[in-house]
């Protein structure tokens, strides 16, 4: 009996058990038996649209905490500006929570996939259940950076202070479709903690994230023209004096709540290292990192500390120059840390991996929430300890700001198109709310 028969005799029985629509989703759900064959039941083009509550292709805007974490949503600014914003009931759909509406004239999906890689692998595949129905897919988030551009100390090598390089601020912003996973390493503790307790060392491993046979994949260095077109589009926004008046309105909030912190932290640096570090300018918005300065490297074990930092920005550099053919080193890049954008990644690109359905494009927004290591101290030639005076950080309010700034980029990201499709001043318009 060939397979045509055996799926015929099979509808044949299930049908007996199914009536009307029931029917209906699995003779659509069994398509073909030549080519492609579907083996899951796949929403049709109306069910996405209902699904979306629009017929036009939507953007997906994704976040992962709801403020579980920080206190403060990371969608709070987004679903404020959300116009007949409906609510998904929780148990239509894996994301932790999933909104349909119009943002500044655009229809959008906003979802809140939860936190961590599985939690963002879930929420991305069902929202990619409907691709011909997505327009683009932007992961918006808040993350811990290196302190400045390649860091403040030399390791491995003569473990002098780098010196001066560009300084991360609080609120700064990257935007890039790659990432990669900081845990894929085989090590041993002693390994890790070679030169303890010197923070000038540079940790060793037997294997990092090229190794596939051990972790899987670990590196989405993937460049595709539609996730490097949309990475260009929001970072020519960041570019628009649209951007930078609206960016502007966030300067109080950074000097009432930062800018002490900030004084501070660089004081002592350039205490610590002997380095003179100039007074950074007076804030007057985030700078913006491209994908060719940053890749998001993710784990969900929350590091802290210069030797750490070291491999972060080694495994961006790796990361980068795979996608670029480029050739920079850990000196050359900031680590830009989170968790989620891997297990964007792994489901869209599996998504996208596959024949004859629509591809999404994605990429990932980042801001700066805190630093991933405290001020150097040296107290001895070539020894380094972290600074005991390092002043306490404020998650909240760091958080908070962090999500003012990606949420003004989002916003003037759709403020422009909201402009470009000719619609009234009124319709296109946000202010942010000041922090409490």
């Amino acid at each position: 009996m060939t397979l045509l028969a055996h799926l015929g005799l099979l509808l044949v029985a299930l049908a007996s058990q199914v009536q009307g629509q029931d029917l209906l989703n699995l003779t659509t759900a069994v398509q073909t038996v030549t080519g492609e064959a579907i083996y899951l039941p796949k929403p049709i083009p109306v069910q996405c649209a209902a699904r979306f509550q629009s017929t036009k292709p939507i953007s997906v805007i994704m976040v992962a905490d709801d403020g579980t974490f920080s206190g403060t949503s990371e969608a709070v600014f987004i679903l404020g500006f959300l116009q007949n914003k409906l609510q998904a009931p929780a148990e239509t759909n894996p994301c932790q929570q999933f909104y349909t509406g119009t943002l500044l004239g655009h229809p959008v999906v906003v979802a809140i996939s939860g936190i961590g890689p599985e939690a963002a692998a879930l929420c991305s595949s069902f929202v990619a259940e409907c691709a011909s129905n997505v327009k683009d897919f932007i992961y918006v988030g808040t993350s811990g950076y290196s302190s400045q551009v390649g860091g403040a100390l030399n390791a491995p090598g003569s473990c002098v202070p780098h010196g001066v390089t560009t300084q991360t601020r609080l609120g700064d912003i990257a935007v890039t479709p790659y990432s990669v996973n900081w845990q894929c390493k085989l090590a041993s503790w002693t390994e890790q903690c070679t030169g303890f307790p010197n923070i000038c060392t540079y940790p060793t491993e037997e294997a990092g994230p090229l190794v596939r046979s051990l972790y899987g994949q670990c590196i989405f260095s993937t460049k595709t023209a539609a996730s490097t077109a949309l990475a260009d589009e929001l970072l020519a926004a960041a570019k628009t004096p649209l951007f930078a008046a609206n960016a502007l309105k966030l300067q109080a909030d950074f000097n009432k709540t930062l800018l002490d912190y900030e004084t501070s932290y660089w004081n002592l640096t350039s205490i610590g290292t002997g380095v003179t570090y100039p007074p950074l300018p007076a804030w007057t918005g985030p700078r913006i990192l491209d994908y060719t300065q940053a890749a998001e490297i993710d784990g969900q074990f929350f590091f802290s500390g210069t030797p750490w930092d070291m491999v972060a920005r080694n495994y961006t550099a790796l990361t980068l120059n795979l996608a670029n053919n480029s050739t920079l080193t850990q000196y050359d890049v900031t680590a830009v840390n989170a968790e989620e954008g891997i297990g964007v990644s792994a489901a869209l690109d599996s998504h996208n991996s596959l024949t004859a359905l629509p591809k999404i494009s994605y990429t990932f927004v980042r801001g700066a929430s805190d630093l991933l290591y405290a001020p150097p101290l040296q107290v001895s030639p070539g020894n380094w300890i972290d600074n005991p005076a390092a002043p306490a950080a404020n998650f909240d309010t760091q958080y908070r700001f962090a999500i003012q700034t990606t949420s003004t980029l989002i916003l003037t990201f759709f403020q422009l198109r909201c402009q470009a499709a000719g619609n009234s001043a009124a319709t296109c318009g946000f202010t942010l709310p000041e922090l409490p």
